[in-house]
Parts: C-alpha cells; structure tokens; sequence
C-alpha cells in the first residue's frame, strides 16, 4: 500500500514528462481508477486513504488538499506529505516535509499501464467513467451527506467485475 500523494505524484511525473498538464480532477481520476484496478487485481489497496464520493466524483482528500490551489489549471508541483521525526535533544515531535515516489518496478510497470490507457482522457471523460451507473461512485453518494465513504469493497467488486467481463 502507498502513500496517495506518492501515487499522484507518479502521475504528475508523466504529464510532465509528456508536456501533457493535469488538473486537480484529472488526477484524482487517474488515482482513483488505478487504485480502483489494481484492487480488482490483487484484491489489496493500492492507496493508504479512504475514497470519499462528492458530487464530482470519487475524491481523495489528501491530494485534494494538496492541489486545490490550482482549481482548473494545470499542476505544476509535485506533492509533499510530512512525517514526524522525534528530536533527540528535546523529546518533542518534529515533522519534515518529504516528496513522496513510487520506486517499486512492479507498481510502475503497473501505474504506467494506467497512464497508457487513460492519460488521453480529459478530465470531464474520466469523471463521467466514473460516474457510471452501479459504479461505486454511484452506489456511496448522497447529496445531503458529506465525507461520504465509498467503500473499498464495492470498488474491488466492482473492478473485479469488469476483469470478469473480459
């Protein structure tokens, strides 16, 4: 299992490799959709957060917060998380800002497979893949809840499923 940010930050990664920008939207979609994959696959979390469903779509709520400054405009950073360090001197708990990446050959193998197929899609087209009817998405949101959790068993089921259909 990876840190959210690390997964995003692979991605961010290859649009700017390609030239190719990324918005906030589509970035949650191409994390969402691989860890929504590789559960389907494994039957094991790619990512170490719960997916929360919005009126938008499926949201992962550390990247949100880590690129919500760039609204609809391309990302131009990769991400940070911090992580506490203990001060030897005084006992108290420091944290450091770290840039989390993915540096596990089989996960890249496999993350480069998700941008293979689904980098060319804007965001618009990966929000409405997610918005499918039955989709998990669309079995977790209720319009008048919020921090609504989209359960990691109806993504595997639901990912498993299309594995099946093939």
């Amino acid at each position: 299992m990876y840190s959210s940010i690390a997964i995003a930050n692979y991605f961010l990664n290859k649009s700017f490799e390609t030239g190719s920008g990324i918005t906030v939207m589509k970035l949650l979609k191409l994390v969402y959709i691989a860890h929504g994959w590789y559960k389907g696959f494994t039957g094991q979390d790619l990512i170490n957060e719960a997916v929360e469903a919005w009126k938008y779509g499926p949201v992962i709520r550390s990247i949100y917060d880590e690129f919500k400054e760039f609204g609809n405009r391309p990302i131009t950073r990769l991400g940070q998380e911090s992580r506490p360090i203990k001060s030897s001197k005084s006992g108290f708990i420091k944290y450091e800002f770290i840039t989390p990446i993915i540096d596990d050959n089989r996960i890249i193998s496999f993350l480069d497979l998700i941008w293979d197929k689904y980098s060319k899609f804007d965001a618009i087209q990966l929000s409405n893949l997610t918005h499918q009817s039955n989709s998990p998405w669309d079995k977790s949101f209720n319009p008048d809840a919020i921090n609504q959790i989209i359960p990691n068993e109806y993504i595997e089921r639901y990912y498993k499923g299309k594995i099946d259909a093939r």
